[in-house]
Formats: structure tokens, C-alpha cells, sequence
């Protein structure tokens, strides 16, 4: 950060300033424990205060908080009621910290959204940094994910909340509870008591006008579940009701000040004006409301908007909104932060750590979460597909989804699910699966369980499987994901995998590849396809150490994968021929099983090669990776290489042969040399190359372990959820639209 940052809120970046958090509250003591209070407390964050400010005198909120032993926790009560502005301000005015944040009591926090804004606040080159985060919008007809895209450099905040343009992705309203602001600033700028509407805009517009002030925004597959909006719900709440004349009032203030551009100033008009002044079918809003929006010289769809709005009676445009919300059950993407989980599931990955222990039962509002099964040929087998299988169910589960795995054959798993995690398998006999002849015994043991399962979402783990079960499950109400663990212009010399990937693109509702080549292979393959193609990387599957662990002294190139031609571990043997006896100080070690071990075996042999191992699978993978000099990955064609990701979170330096897809996207920021496929000459030259290069092998690790953060599991599963989000016939957001 910039000196006029350090001299307003002491913060330099490396440290842990103090966060105080601002809960204005009113008479509802059992919805702000339940909620906001008991999400700020459950912040990791580690220097923290909650400032609760009762609107008025409030004697049974106060006695709820005076029986909560937390020094974090400081009451304060104003002396009449003032509304939230008021309340917000006073705790501004009240606290400790260098920085303040904002949460309504009838709201919710992931317990790592300060940290993760504390975190870009230091980073930031403004002055005076606002970070704002994503959220989940919860009503009673289901969830969505903001923003669908992050606010550009130089969009302003009014554009990126109100300016709808055909084509391009919308933005997304802005409110307090997503802010975090130096507390210099928050007492610079007030909250506007004179307001019951819109105070969280009006404030927010006229922070961006003050000098100095620059926006950051988490990136939104990283920042969508941080938060919990509600809205809709059946109670009092601290606002005023909101009439059209004071709100476009309000708008034509801040029109007048520069704070709205006309087309802001239109696109608000549009969105939050004009429906209410229909609602109140009021004759003089059509005037009024007309020369307003003709003032700014609305373009055709804005001019559409308005006429739609108009002609359509209010009683039908409410009753037709109701019919279409209740036409399908509400999608809940969990209580991420109330009844999402606990410290000991079982080993999971855990991103979202709930709040309250997953034995309390379910609060007056729970709603059923989403169903999603997962359908894999086996889980016994310890592979990559398995592994990433077993990460992203554990991690949904984690997030408060109901998630099964249910298998073709097999009724254990070579790697820890949750307790939570369902397994079950139809126990078909071992054995290849063929489309020819299998096809119906299978699709009719599939379809019955899922008869009985009842998902919402169906994930065909390969995009194989989608071709024997996606024609037998038309007509059950489930969104279709078929997950491509290959690439497009792979499939083993396989008709039947070729009609399958067919069959995906016409009859499921979703393809998820693992990189963008592979999205844009198929979206070129299937123009008129009825699936939307989205890319989702696997995530890492091992957990990322804090600091760099590579070590120089380590003499070791490693090789990791199912024995089998795919990963090309002949070609690997070959190249280590030519370099064993030049580097007596190194030897090569590989981890796997599977049909062609005796064939590399014998070919190890006929090369003569002494200093090499064959090790079998073990679950200490990270032992192994901390042990490695070098990675060889010698696939001759991969989707993306889980071992190869891995092996960066680790520091690992690698060579790798340039498939088609995956080896160019995970060190595109560096860490490994790649070469032309199955060029095993090429393939030799760069392992000399790095073994003789200490400082080479050194700069390429720090590259590597730089590189892996791109794959956390936390914004991949946020991708994840945006895809569950947008339902069988919405978009999947700005990844689909803009690139």
C-alpha cells in the first residue's frame, strides 16, 4: 500500500491490524445470534472485535449478549431508536480498529471472508482500499451466485451495479455487508441517516467519489459462497418500505453529482423504479417516469424494458412470477455457514467450515440443500479420475450439498470420503465396458437407483458413462453434467466413446471440460449443441505446504500414473537410458500399477537400466513429491495432469511431453520445460539440461509452487457452484460469455 494508506490506518502489509465488525440490530436477538453475530464470531481472522449496536433500548438482546463469554464480543446501545444508518455509524465511531466491517443480523459470513479480504486490502496499490466480496442471494424460491463477473478497471460502480447490455454479462449490486474499509475512511464518509432506502448504494457512491479510493473485488469463483444475502423473507426489517418518488428522487441526486452515469442512472430507473411504481399502479409514473428515462436517451432494449413493464398488468406479472419460481423445487446450495459441517468430517476437505455443529438441528428456515450424484465406473482404483472424484465430492459435501457416489462395481474407495459422502454401488461384475450389448442392462440399473436416489444433479464422472446413461434418464427432473477427464480429440481409438461424447452434447444440460482448449474443441464440434460447455479445472487434490518445500539436494526423478500406454512410461525408461550413466548421483522412481508393468519391467531391462525403482501406489504421496529433484511426465496424450499439478504445489520442476491439453495450461506461468510430443531426444536433452542447472532447477521450482495457487480447491468448487447455480436452462456466468 501507498504512505497515505500507512497514515490513515497504521497498516503496513505482512501484519494482522485490528477488524472491527458492525452489526446494527433492532429486537430480533434469536435471528442475529443464529446469524450474523454468530458468523462474525466464527471468523479465523485472528484480531477481531464485534461491535453490536442495539437501535434503541433492547432488553432482550442485550441479555442475550451479556450471556455470551467472549471478549471479542462489545454491546452498545443507542438511546432511541435511529434506524441503521445511525446504528452502523455509532460502532464506526466506537471501534478499535484499524479497518471496519459490516454485517446485518440477519445475515452470514463464511468464517475466511476477512481473511481473504485482509489479505488483497494488503496487497492493494490504492490509498484507501475497499474490498468488496461475492455472495449467495437467498430467497424462498432459491439461491444464485454474485457477482457473474468481476467490475472492470474502469467501469464505475455505478455502471457495474445498474447498466445491462444485450450480450454481455450483467454486473452485480454492491451492499455494506460485502465491504471492507479502512475505518479512517468510514468516519469520512458516514452512513446517510436521513435515508430508509438505498443507504447501502448511497454510501458506497459517495465513497467512490472520495479522493484516494479504489475498489478491489475477490475474484468471483473464489468469493461467490462468502457471504449469504437473504431476501424475501416474511419479517420486519430495519429499512423503510420503498416507494418510487423518493427513490427516484434519490437517483436524480446523485445523477445530479456525477455519481450515475445516464445509463446507470436509466438501467436504476428500470430495475428499481419503475416495477415499484407499477406495483402501486400509480397513473402518474408513466409520465413521470417516461420523461425521466427519455432524458437520458435510453437505447432500444431499454426503451423495450420500460414499454414491457408498462403494458404487462401488475397483478398478472406477479402471478406469472410466482408460477415460474414455484415450477421447480428451490436450488439451495447448502447452509454454508449454518449447518454446513464440523471440524471432524471425517477428514474432508473442508473450505467452508460451518458454524454450528452439524448435530444441532436445522433452524425454522432450513431448507433442503442440493442432491448431487456423482456416477463413476469404480473408486477402488487409485488414479487421478478417482482421487479429483473423491476432492470435489468432499468438498461440496463440505459446503453443505447432499452428495453420493455411486458406482458401476466396487463397493469401497481407495481414497477418505466423508462421513457425509454417500457410496453406493450397482455391483456389476469386473470387466470392459462395451456400449454394444451393455447399454440396457446398464441404463436400467442406473436409472432405477437414481429412481430411488432422486437427484437434482447428475454427474457422469467421463463423459463414457453419459453415452449409456443420458437416453435413460430423459425424463427424470435432474440437471445432466457430463465431467471429460480426456480432451476431445482423444478417445483410445474408441467408436463408442466418440458416440458417447455425441450423445452428451445433445441430451445432457452441462460438459465440463478441464481446460479451455478442450471447451473450445467442443464447442466447435457441436455448434447447435443443446449442453453448455464450461471449463473447470480439477483442483488440487493434496494440500499446498505454506512455504516452498524443494529441495536442491534431492537426486530423485519421479514418475507417478496408471501403468499403462496413455502415460507413455516406455518413452520415460527410453530417455532415462541416455542419462543414467551421465548422473550417477540421481535415479528414477515410479509410482503405479496396471497392465503394462511387466512390459516396462522387460524393457527396463533390455535397456540395461540399473538405477531405477517400480514402486507401487502409496497414500504418502506428499513424502513423495518432498523427495522429488525432478518431475517427467511423459504422457503421450492427458485432459489435465493431476500428478503434474500436484508435483507444482510441491516446487517439483518437470519435464513434460506437449500433449494437446493439459501440460501447456499448468506451466503456462513456468516451473517446467515442455517439449514436442513423444520427442524422446527432446525429452532427454531438457532432463540433462536441469539436472546439471542447480539455480534452473531452483527458479523453476519457485515458479512452480507460485503456479499451483491458481488450483486451490476453494475457487474451483466456487466454479462448481455456479454451475449447479444456473440451473438446467441459465448461464453458467462471465467464463462461458466472455472468453
Amino acid at each position: 500500500m501507498q504512505d497515505v494508506l500507512s497514515q490513515d490506518t497504521g497498516t503496513h502489509a505482512g501484519t494482522t491490524p485490528l477488524i472491527s465488525v458492525v452489526i446494527p440490530t433492532y429486537r430480533r436477538p434469536e435471528l442475529l445470534l443464529r446469524r450474523g453475530l454468530g458468523s462474525a464470531l466464527a471468523q479465523r481472522y485472528p484480531n477481531l472485535e464485534v461491535l453490536v449496536v442495539m437501535d434503541g433500548p433492547d432488553a432482550e438482546t442485550a441479555a442475550a449478549l451479556a450471556a455470551i463469554d467472549d471478549p471479542r464480543l462489545r454491546p452498545l446501545t443507542l438511546p432511541h431508536n435511529q434506524g441503521p444508518s445511525a446504528a452502523r455509524n455509532h460502532g464506526v465511531q466506537h471501534a478499535r480498529g484499524e479497518w471496519i466491517a459490516f454485517l446485518d443480523d440477519d445475515d452470514v459470513w463464511r468464517p475466511d471472508k476477512l481473511t481473504r479480504q485482509m489479505g488483497l486490502a494488503q496487497r492493494s496499490a490504492h490509498p484507501l482500499p475497499v474490498v468488496l466480496s461475492g455472495y449467495i442471494g437467498r430467497t424462498p424460491y432459491g439461491d444464485r451466485l454474485y457477482p457473474p463477473r468481476p467490475k472492470a478497471a474502469d467501469e464505475s460502480l455505478g455502471d457495474y451495479m445498474f447498466v445491462r447490455r444485450p450480450g454481455r454479462p450483467p454486473g452485480s449490486a454492491v451492499f455494506g455487508i460485502l465491504v471492507l474499509a479502512p475505518r479512517a475512511l468510514a468516519l469520512r464518509v458516514p452512513w446517510p441517516t436521513h435515508l430508509r432506502n438505498n443507504e447501502d448504494w448511497d454510501w458506497l457512491l459517495r465513497l467512490e467519489a472520495t479522493p484516494g479510493v479504489g475498489f478491489e473485488q475477490l475474484a468471483p469463483e473464489d468469493a461467490s459462497t462468502l457471504a449469504i444475502y437473504y431476501q424475501g423473507e416474511d419479517r420486519p426489517t430495519g429499512s423503510g418500505v420503498s416507494t418510487w418518488r423518493p427513490m427516484l428522487a434519490w437517483a436524480q441526486e446523485h445523477r445530479r453529482a456525477g455519481h450515475l452515469s445516464d445509463r446507470a442512472y436509466a438501467g436504476f430507473l428500470l430495475a428499481q423504479v419503475v416495477p415499484r411504481a407499477v406495483r402501486a399502479g400509480d397513473p402518474a409514473g408513466l409520465p413521470v417516469l417516461g420523461r425521466a428515462l427519455l432524458a437520458t436517451r435510453p437505447g432500444p432494449h431499454e426503451l423495450a424494458s420500460f414499454v414491457r413493464q408498462w403494458a404487462v398488468p401488475a397483478p398478472l406479472r406477479r402471478r406469472l412470477r410466482r408460477w415460474l419460481n414455484t415450477r421447480r423445487p428451490p436450488i439451495r446450495l447448502g447452509d454454508v455457514l449454518e449447518d454446513g459441517g464440523t471440524e471432524d468430517s471425517g477428514g474432508a476437505p473442508d473450505p467452508l467450515m460451518a458454524v454450528t455443529p452439524s448435530s444441532r438441528p436445522p433452524p425454522a428456515d432450513h431448507q433442503p440443500t442440493v442432491r448431487v450424484t456423482f456416477l463413476i465406473e469404480s473408486m477402488t482404483v487409485r488414479a487421478g479420475m478417482e482421487r479429483v472424484t473423491a476432492t470435489v465430492a468432499g468438498g461440496l459435501s463440505a459446503l453443505g450439498l447432499d452428495v453420493r457416489i455411486l458406482t458401476l462395481r466396487g463397493q469401497t474407495s481407495a481414497f477418505d470420503l466423508p462421513e457425509a459422502v454417500t457410496l453406493t454401488s450397482l455391483g456389476l461384475p469386473e470387466g470392459t465396458l462395451r456400449m454394444r450389448g451393455q447399454t440396457v442392462p446398464l441404463a436400467r440399473a442406473v436409472r432405477r437407483e437414481l429412481q430411488r436416489q432422486r437427484p437434482d444433479v447428475l454427474i457422469t464422472v467421463d463423459t463414457f458413462l453419459a453415452g449409456f446413461v443420458f437416453p435413460a434418464v430423459l425424463d427424470l427432473p435432474m440437471l445432466r453434467v457430463a465431467w471429460e477427464h480426456f480432451n476431445f480429440r482423444s478417445d483410445l481409438n474408441m467408436r463408442s466413446r466418440r458416440l458417447a461424447r455425441v450423445v452428451a452434447a445433445h441430451l445432457g444440460h452441462r460438459v465440463v471440460t478441464l481446460t479451455r482448449q478442450d471447451r473450445d474443441w467442443w464447442r466447435a464440434a457441436f455448434p447447435l449443441a443443446r449442453a453448455t460447455v464450461t471449463a473447470i479445472a480439477n483442483p488440487l487434490a493434496v494440500d499446498r505446504p505454506p512455504v516452498n518445500p524443494y529441495s536442491l539436494q534431492s537426486r530423485v526423478v519421479l514418475g507417478m500414473g496408471r501403468l499403462d500406454r496413455q502415460k507413455g512410461f516406455d518413452l520415460l525408461l527410453r530417455a532415462w537410458a541416455e542419462v543414467e550413466a551421465s548422473y550417477p548421483d540421481w535415479r528414477l522412481q515410479l509410482y503405479g500399477q496396471g497392465p503394462e508393468e511387466q512390459a516396462l519391467r522387460e524393457l527396463a531391462a533390455g535397456l540395461g537400466l540399473r538405477r531405477w525403482e517400480l514402486c507401487a501406489p502409496t497414500p504418502d504421496v506428499a513424502a513423495v513429491y518432498r523427495a522429488a529433484g525432478l518431475y517427467a511426465l511423459s504422457s503421450r496424450h492427458e485432459g489435465l495432469p493431476l500428478v503434474l499439478m500436484e508435483s507444482q504445489a510441491y516446487g517439483v520442476p518437470a519435464v513434460a511431453f506437449d500433449c494437446p491439453t493439459g501440460p501447456a495450461e499448468l506451466l503456462s506461468a513456468g516451473g517446467g520445460a515442455l517439449v514436442p510430443e513423444q520427442d524422446v531426444t527432446a525429452f532427454t536433452s531438457a532432463l540433462r539440461s536441469l539436472m546439471s542447472q542447480p539455480d534452473l532447477r531452483q527458479e523453476w521450482s519457485d515458479r512452480a509452487y507460485a503456479g499451483a495457487e491458481r488450483y486451490r480447491l476453494e475457487p474451483i468448487l466456487g466454479q462448481w457452484l455456479r454451475l449447479l447455480a444456473a440451473g438446467r436452462g441459465g448461464r453458467v456466468g462471465a467464463e462461458n460469455q466472455n472468453r
